[in-house]
């Protein structure tokens, strides 16, 4: 099961596992909903990114209207129509919960973890950008080489002030603590390799 967090490289990795035209963006939940015994006992991961990166990436997509490969809906173009600076969109994310946001909105621990314990409901976790070695032997297996950059959100660098920081820090903070003990977790395996 690979459980597609918005603006992670998911659509390049579905593409590869899956074909055109498999895009979802399931929670684990979901999965376990829909049959628990396969969702418990079939090999699962998901991949993760900088909260402060993933935002930077979700801010230009919401302000681009999406992609060329997947446009934000109907609905999230109004709601965010007069978002036109950082602080626009983080006052908009700051006045809604995760249910009345789009997916690309929505912290990344709202697809993998549970929502009343936190605990991680997925069994790999790789952080984009710093697990590469590690997510490409997890793939091989799958026959999927070298993966391609698809539906990258064209945006400018994004200087976030003290401020602005903190503020994405509180609106995620679930996603900064799921990222540390990932990277915790990451060093314990393979830190004594490293040295």
């Amino acid at each position: 099961i690979f459980v597609h967090v918005p603006r992670v490289a998911g659509t390049s990795i579905t593409r590869a596992l899956y074909g055109e035209g498999c895009i979802h963006h399931y929670s684990m939940r979901y999965y376990r909903a829909l049959d628990p015994g396969f969702a418990q006992s079939a090999d699962s991961f998901a991949v993760l990114r900088d909260p402060f990166e993933r935002f930077a990436s979700a801010y230009a997509f919401v302000r681009a209207g999406g992609t060329g490969l997947s446009r934000l809906s109907d609905v999230f173009l109004r709601q965010t129509a007069d978002v036109v600076s950082v602080d626009d969109y983080l006052c908009f994310l700051e006045g809604h919960g995760p249910l009345d946001l789009d997916f690309v909105m929505r912290p990344q621990s709202w697809f993998v973890c549970d929502p009343v314990t936190q605990a991680c409901l997925v069994k790999n976790l790789f952080v984009l950008d710093e697990d590469s070695g590690a997510l490409s032997a997890y793939l091989e297996p799958h026959k999927i080489g070298a993966l391609p950059w698809i539906n990258r959100a064209p945006r400018p660098p994004l200087a976030l002030t003290a401020s602005q920081r903190r503020r994405i820090e509180r609106l995620y903070a679930c996603d900064f603590a799921l990222l540390e003990s990932v990277r915790r977790a990451s060093q314990s395996r393979f830190g004594a390799a490293a040295i």
